[in-house]
């Protein structure tokens, strides 16, 4: 059974996202301005991680932290605006990923299907984002099964409705809800047509940073920003393979 389809009015129009996109990205082509931007943001909150995370490309692609005296892109976040290397750039990563959805929208659906993403928030979409384009329409069109209680076990929701721990469950990233009486209810099944397509991108990107990192060579802090970026989808693909080896057996050859 599908999820119930959002109201017209929920979705803004074609015109106005793209006015509220360009608003959002609208910022100071100098260091003090973009600087001054990121360190007073003064949108709401369903709306900030794409005003910061899209001038922290900025920052990052033309190095204008160099500007301001900062060695690296990392030194600046950290002690300029005491963001975390992880969380900046989950920040881009979420940016970019509804930058390049709206640019390869073909048709009023996907069109609203990436104002849908976009509402979802920060937290969300960072969940989303690794997934390929149809297991993501899936998504949108059907929604996620989520666990009511014992008499109503479950129901379809749309993403917008889920929690951010249905979603999680949704796509097989964490654990079932443990039963009242300590009565464990049986683990969400984890599938492969959910976690290999994500296993995959993971290992292109990481293989793209790789030959990026071979063209900027001569560039040691741009290199050391790489290889940390590298670092982090490595840990990531580790992750992905844990939980889909969680379910194995237990290998016994080497007792024997």
């Amino acid at each position: 059974m599908d999820a119930p389809k959002p109201e017209e009015n929920e979705v803004l129009n074609t015109v106005d996202f793209i006015n509220l996109l360009a608003n959002l990205r609208t910022s100071s082509s100098d260091f003090s301005g973009l600087n001054n931007e990121l360190k007073h943001s003064n949108y709401n909150p369903e709306e900030y991680w794409y005003q910061i995370g899209s001038r922290l490309l900025i920052m990052f692609n033309t190095r204008l932290y160099r500007t301001g005296g900062f060695r690296s892109f990392s030194d600046y976040c950290a002690h300029e605006l005491g963001y975390s290397r992880q969380h900046v750039y989950k920040l881009m990563r979420v940016v970019q990923f509804i930058d390049n959805l709206w640019a390869q929208a073909e048709n009023q659906d996907q069109c609203k299907n990436v104002q849908r993403l976009f509402t979802l928030g920060f937290t969300k979409l960072y969940l989303l984002h690794y997934l390929e384009t149809s297991r993501l329409e899936h998504l949108l069109n059907k929604g996620i099964t989520i666990t009511v209680n014992d008499i109503y076990p479950e129901r379809q929701v749309r993403i917008e409705e889920a929690t951010v721990g249905q979603l999680r469950r949704a796509l097989g990233r964490e654990p079932a809800i443990k039963a009242k009486g300590n009565r464990a209810r049986e683990r969400a099944p984890i599938y492969k047509y959910k976690l290999i397509p994500l296993l995959k991108s993971q290992s292109h990107f990481l293989l793209q940073l790789i030959e990026n990192c071979q063209q900027e060579i001569v560039d040691q802090e741009k290199l050391k920003e790489q290889l940390q970026v590298m670092r982090e989808y490595t840990e990531s693909i580790v992750e992905i393979i844990d939980v889909l080896t969680s379910d194995l057996p237990p290998d016994t050859s080497a007792r024997k």
